[in-house]
């Protein structure tokens, strides 16, 4: 073949083939070993983009930005880019060790966000405050005192904006530094944000520096909100409404009516995501999700009302099984369970509450739940009316949720029992696996469950705050109660060893 056909049509053809694929054609004779070698970096270039990994047309340094940890400081070849992504793929479904590590941050790290691009983390406090320090060394770069920011504030970061709530209902909104354009956007903060600011309009940018943008003043108090820029949604249990605000010009774009309760109070509004096309709620109720296009439901799961759509919902969960014999040896950090049907009399109990979370995937087609007994809901293409039934996949993980991640490729779940990592089928969330395929033998698109041994202190679990993901590592606050007081502190599990 190698003689009759030109050596771009066969690059072309290597373009379809995975990275798995690869050391096996180099097997095939001396021929082959030596046309892969003579066009390595374009071969490994094309599984790049493949995969996902790297763009079209991007440079290799380009592929390598974004990233909070240095895990591809070194790397200077295509090849070399591509193993690494494989062997953290590898390390996320339990087949390789992985490390942990105490970020200092803080004692008492409530919520945080993480700012990949300047590999920094905004972090609010227990106690008050917020502070913006560097990922990987011991220094604060930027901080807001405790007397300006309330105890236990929540926080957003998205595109170089972070979000924060002042007392009532009242949201801050502070930019980048490095990011900050009056030219192009429309800046409008108050005097108390330029007073606790203390800078001048014309002073020079520093990495993990913030300048005050805006004041968001909601028509009623705020139980919880989201920021995906261009948009912040803002939720009201007590007017039972959802804002939308268009953050670079700061202006009250859209408001959502909830539909009446049922009963004397209105449902409990536990969590909130958005989408350019739906705003997502999860309810003490039910899960709902709304078109912003006409403000209707085009999705309900109740937890009190029966359908087929929950009937059928409830019909199929699937459950952790006994860890993996193998688990225990290979590699200790991580207990793989498989998955197993669940029996009628537990699932029947998991709506019981309504749902602590819900997220949906960057690309805005993939939605993920949790109630708050631990039934996790996957449905992939969730706009997609015909079939929605056969493609709802659940999973319950037999216990109080307290907290979840999800980044469009992966579930990470915080329960009173455990650390969860759920690595989705490859099918579902990215054109081509990194990893070859395995056989399944349940409906759910993922082989097995992770459980990260590090977070077995079924004390310290409750007391988890938050929880992150990036694409090599989890990160949460700890509970540590080693001294005489107990402390939270920052860590993550380094996926990329």
């Amino acid at each position: 073949m190698l003689s009759i056909v030109p050596p771009e049509v066969v690059l072309h053809i290597f373009s379809f083939i995975p990275i798995y694929d690869i050391p096996a054609l180099r097997c095939l004779n001396s021929a082959w070993k030596q046309f892969v070698e003579l066009h390595e970096n374009t071969i490994y270039r094309s599984a790049a983009i493949l995969h996902s990994i790297a763009m079209p047309g991007s440079s290799l340094e380009r592929s390598k930005d974004g990233h909070v940890l240095p895990w591809l400081d070194g790397v200077t070849e295509w090849k070399a880019l591509c193993q690494k992504y494989a062997a953290s793929e590898r390390a996320w479904t339990g087949q390789a060790a992985v490390s942990q590590k105490i970020v200092d941050a803080d004692s008492f790290t409530h919520r945080f966000k993480i700012d990949e691009e300047q590999r920094t983390i905004i972090c609010t406090n227990l106690l008050g405050g917020l502070r913006v320090v560097c990922a990987q060394e011991k220094s604060v770069l930027w901080s807001l005192p405790a007397l300006y920011v309330r105890r236990c504030a929540h926080i957003e970061f998205s595109r170089g904006f972070i979000v924060f709530d002042r007392h009532g209902a009242d949201l801050e909104v502070w930019q980048r530094e490095t990011d900050y354009e009056p030219a192009t956007l429309s800046p409008i903060p108050d005097a108390s944000q330029l007073r606790i600011w203390g800078g001048y309009p014309d002073q020079p940018a520093a990495r993990g520096h913030y300048r005050p943008f805006a004041m968001l003043s909601n028509p009623s108090d705020i139980c919880a909100y989201r920021l995906a820029y261009p948009h912040l949604l803002v939720a009201s249990h007590s007017a039972g409404e959802a804002y939308i605000w268009e953050i670079p010009t700061a202006t009250l774009v859209q408001t959502l009516h909830l539909p009446p309760s049922e009963g004397a109070t209105p449902p409990t509004i536990d969590y909130v995501d958005i989408s350019d096309t739906h705003v997502f709620l999860g309810l003490s109720v039910g899960l709902v999700v709304y078109s912003r296009l006409t403000g209707s439901v085009v999705l309900e799961i109740s937890t009190y009302k029966s359908s087929i759509l929950v009937d059928r919902v409830l019909s199929q969960v699937l459950r952790l099984g006994k860890t993996l014999p193998n688990s225990n040896t290979a590699f200790p950090t991580l207990k793989s369970h498989p998955l197993v049907p669940a029996s009628g009399m537990t699932v029947n109990r998991t709506l019981i509450g309504g749902f602590a979370a819900v997220h949906i995937s960057p690309s805005g087609r993939d939605l993920v739940a949790l109630t708050h007994l631990g039934l996790l809901l996957y449905i992939p293409a969730f706009s997609e009316a015909a079939n929605l039934e056969d493609r709802i996949h659940t999973m319950f993980l037999g216990s109080r949720a307290i907290y979840m991640a999800y980044d469009g490729k992966r579930v990470v779940v915080c329960t009173v029992t455990g650390v969860y990592c759920i690595t989705l089928d490859g099918s579902f969330s990215a054109p081509v696996p990194l990893l070859p395929p395995k056989p399944a033998s349940h409906s759910f698109p993922a082989p097995s469950v992770q459980r990260v041994a590090f977070f077995a202190n079924k004390e310290a679990l409750p007391a988890v705050t938050c929880l992150q993901l990036t694409p090599t590592a989890l990160w949460l606050t700890w509970i540590n109660d080693d001294s005489n007081s107990a402390t939270w502190d920052l860590r993550y599990v380094d996926f990329s060893n």
